[in-house]
């Protein structure tokens, strides 16, 4: 008897480190995506259209209003073709932001003893945290680079 308890016991204080290790986890994603976003509210552009936004509000106008709306922008060949686009990638290339959203996501893609769902969870609420206009970015300024794209890819982090 003292046997089985003692096995129930173990089994309790490891399902509970287990647990308490994932709430760590959890808890150091969402402060990275904190850094993160930090680095994006300082984006700001020279441009006077655009001189009262900043951060992802200029980065949302600049994908919504004028890319896809005022210049019917479809595809990627498109946006090459518009000098805005241009601006557009080096607003969020120049800052730190790119660097910090590939750091996250090295971080959570090599994560170690943790399952690949957990793993999923886990990117999953990375794409939850980041605006569309911003992943939009990330992807086109990451085409050139295979290994994130493979990441991206491999957690199905695309838009619908």
């Amino acid at each position: 008897m003292y046997k089985k308890e003692l096995q129930e016991n173990t089994a309790q204080l490891r399902e509970h480190s287990d647990h308490m290790r994932l709430q760590r986890i959890e808890s150091t994603i969402f402060n990275l995506i904190e850094t993160h976003n930090n680095s994006i509210d300082i984006i700001k552009s020279n441009a006077p259209e655009y001189k009262d936004l900043r951060g992802i509000q200029l980065l949302e106008v600049m994908f919504r209003e004028v890319l896809i709306k005022e210049y019917g922008i479809r595809t990627y060949q498109d946006m090459k073709k518009i000098k805005i686009f241009t601006e557009y990638l080096s607003l969020v290339n120049d800052s730190k932001a790119l660097n910090s959203y590939t750091f996250i996501l090295h971080y959570i893609h090599n994560l170690e003893g943790v399952s690949r769902e957990q793993k999923q969870e886990f990117m999953t609420l990375l794409y939850s945290q980041i605006p569309i206009a911003l992943f939009s970015c990330y992807v086109i300024l990451l085409l050139d680079d295979k290994y994130h794209l493979e990441i991206i890819e491999s957690y199905k982090m695309w838009w619908d």
